[in-house]
């Protein structure tokens, strides 16, 4: 961004300059926040919710290339000034944490909220006489939560100028703890800003009141003297989410930036713009990101040698390349590596494959071990069935081809049902999260999916030149899979008809069911629709008419063919389910 004489009010703030290639100095992000606050006055925005993932730019303490840490911002611009937005700043931070959590649901490192009001640190340096305000407010920021009396005294004896009854009064404010029990501390002292104060107080305690009706049960301390960023929050409420034994560590801060939004206002928009409002938070996502990796090694490593085998894990939150890595096999080119690996990708399995033809399987088994890759799937040439390794299982099984795709979504679900358990387990994510995560599609006898789908196309070039037609059975496995879980949605264990049809035509088709066995109802159907369409509603009618009457053989337990017209007992209903929209229209046979 262009340099800018807005941020000289930030006395604390040092963006990296740099000159760009016309010679203009130029600055790199520093701060989320104050970039989002320019942004939204600039641009106009009065209404926003959003989230960003970046990076901020410091000057590197030995020079050379800046140094780069990543954050984690959230913001809320609304033309309504409410305490709620401040107490779902409060949330956000306190459910991204909760996400990582070690053993027996304790923390890993507790973390705590400090939260204050910039108009309570203000009315404190207020009593400061002018010159010493920047050097108490420096050693205010030099000291933490857990600083003793004492050890603020030792801070604050070091600033020049100070009366002895102001140094008492700021002694006393140097405490963090019950809200209740420093305000009432806080407004003893200072009598004189009692007004001031009392709106301050009242906002922050309102605040604090939300946060624990949205759920928040993390400890939080009142710390009037916190002062880091303050001049982000001027007149609002600012917190701190620190490390409970190392509380010099910062993972998120954030609050109210009301003035930074009329400070970034041009001259011309002051008056006639309507006021906004809004808040905001910035979370070091690298502090979380080591967090959870010195948590992930260490359960990683007794989950992975676990003696049964269908216990193992890689753990919940690895880093893992793909899903499913297909290797090189025996005369099977890039080519249909390439094309195995489009239909994975289609299916919504993650996948990569081996450029090369060098390595062996055992070489690549090894590197999917390192990378946290489930299975290897290992193609042959002119076989209906492929090896599919279990990389931590350390197992082999031959897989028919046309049942791949199925059999992969499958093993990758348990596979993810297994990670979830353990990590809920551990405390790692919420028991309900892992609940949600567990749950695997019922198949089998329970569901009865019946696809109609049209004739593949026809490949030209066939065995021996003739033409065959080219069955794509991840497309199958796919429309099976939409099926299953619309009857799993409904609960319903009624027969369902997958068919490649629209659904203006299937509610057409529901309206009366006299098509299935009188020819009249039938032509009128037929006639609104193309020629080569006719051919395959003619066979979804029929399937509908063997479907029924096997299904009233089995009813009546006859064992053989009932005759037309001929439904089961209760009415008979089928489900007509569109596999391209995934809607289900009922179909009652009568």
């Amino acid at each position: 961004m262009p340099e800018t004489t807005l941020l000289d009010a930030f006395p604390d703030l040092t963006p990296v300059r740099l000159l760009d290639q016309n010679g203009k100095v130029v600055q790199l992000p520093c701060s989320d926040l104050l970039a989002m606050a320019r942004s939204a006055t600039r641009r106009g925005i009065e209404r926003i919710k959003r989230y960003h993932v970046g990076a901020r730019y410091a000057e590197h303490a030995r020079g050379g290339q800046p140094a780069v840490t990543g954050q984690l911002s959230f913001d809320i611009v609304s033309p309504i000034r409410s305490a709620a937005a401040d107490a779902e700043l409060l949330e956000v931070v306190d459910k991204v944490i909760s996400e990582f959590r070690g053993m027996r649901g304790t923390s890993i490192d507790d973390y705590e909220f400090h939260v204050s009001h910039e108009s309570v640190l203000a009315s404190i340096l207020a009593s400061v006489p002018d010159r010493s305000r920047p050097h108490v407010l420096k050693a205010f920021k030099s000291m933490s939560a857990s600083t003793s009396v004492t050890q603020a005294r030792q801070h604050l004896s070091t600033v020049a100028g100070l009366p002895k009854q102001v140094l008492d009064d700021l002694e006393q404010c140097c405490q963090a703890g019950d809200f209740e029990q420093i305000r009432g501390k806080i407004e003893t002292v200072f009598p004189a800003s009692r007004r001031k104060l009392t709106a301050a107080l009242d906002e922050t305690a309102a605040i604090i009141k939300l946060g624990r009706a949205c759920g928040i049960t993390r400890k939080i301390v009142f710390r009037p003297t916190l002062s880091r960023n303050a001049e982000f929050f001027r007149g609002g409420f600012m917190f701190e989410c620190v490390r409970r034994t190392k509380q010099r560590e910062i993972i998120a801060f954030g609050g109210r930036y009301d003035s930074l939004l009329e400070h970034f206002k041009q001259p011309a928009h002051q008056i006639q713009s309507r006021r906004v409002f809004g808040v905001g938070m910035s979370l070091a996502v690298d502090v979380l990101a080591k967090v959870v990796r010195r948590y992930e090694v260490g359960l990683a490593e007794r989950l992975m040698d676990k003696e049964r085998v269908e216990e193992r894990s890689f753990g919940f939150w690895s880093p893992t390349r793909c899903d499913v890595y297909v290797a090189a096999g025996v005369q099977v080119d890039l080519v249909a590596r390439l094309g195995m690996t489009g239909e994975f990708w289609r299916a919504g399995i993650r996948a990569d494959l081996q450029y090369d033809d060098e390595r062996g399987q055992e070489e690549v088994a090894e590197e999917c071990q390192d990378q946290n890759i489930l299975f290897l799937v290992i193609p042959r040439s002119n076989r209906p069935s492929v090896k599919v390794r279990s990389i931590l299982r350390r197992t082999e099984e031959e897989v028919p081809r046309n049942e791949l795709i199925v059999h992969l979504r499958q093993a990758i679900t348990e596979q993810r049902r297994i990670d979830a358990s353990y990590a809920s387990a551990e405390g790692s994510i919420p028991s309900a999260q892992a609940a949600a995560l567990s749950v695997e599609p019922s198949r089998g006898q329970d569901l009865d999916v019946r696809l109609v789908l049209p004739p593949e196309p026809i490949e030209k070039k066939g065995t021996k030149g003739r033409p065959v037609r080219k069955h794509r059975h991840v497309t199958k496995s796919v429309y099976y899979e939409k099926a299953s879980e619309f009857l799993q949605h409904t609960k319903s264990t009624l027969p369902l008809y997958g068919l490649d049809l629209a659904p203006s035509l299937l509610s057409q088709l529901c309206l009366d069911p006299a098509w299935i066995w009188e020819d009249e109802p039938w032509r009128a159907i037929l006639s609104s629709l193309q020629t080569p369409e006719r051919r395959y509603v003619e066979s979804v009618r029929e399937a509908i008419r063997d479907g029924s009457r096997k299904d009233a053989s089995a009813a009546t337990g006859t064992g053989g063919a009932a005759g037309g017209g001929v439904v089961p007992k209760g009415g008979g209903s089928v489900w007509l389910f569109s596999v391209r929209d995934a809607k289900g229209f009922l179909l009652q046979l009568k």
